[in-house]
């Protein structure tokens, strides 16, 4: 955690969910510039504006690695803004015993009202 910098979280509406980005993959260069960690939890200024969307409908080539067996493979997107992809999600797994789960991807706003609901379905 302390070397690489890894995907945390991909919006299901977003190009890198189109791109085949996944979480747990390693961002290791951004347009052939290595994507690397310059202390913990931080890395230098133009791959902080990359990685956090500032170059807005620009194409970018993101380096990433899915896992340590894998190859790196370039992938192509346009970082572009990404509307009403909060990816609120809710589902009966099991009737017998009645599992199920609630995706809650923060808790702003109106998160209580939400699980309430969800809870209700």
């Amino acid at each position: 955690e302390n070397q690489y910098v890894y995907v945390w979280y991909v919006c299901s509406e977003s190009p890198a969910a189109r791109a085949g980005i996944e979480r747990g993959d390693i961002v290791l260069a951004i347009n052939g510039e290595p994507f690397e960690l310059t202390g913990p939890g931080e890395f230098d200024p133009p791959a902080w504006r990359v990685a956090f969307g500032y170059l807005d409908g620009k194409p970018i080539t993101l380096t990433v690695q899915s896992g340590p067996d894998e190859e790196p493979r370039e992938v192509k997107l346009s970082l572009s803004g990404v509307g009403g992809c909060d990816d609120w999600r809710h589902e009966l797994v099991s009737e017998s015993p009645r599992i199920g789960y609630i995706r809650v991807p923060n808790f702003e706003g109106d998160a209580d009202v939400r699980i309430l609901d969800a809870l209700r379905d």
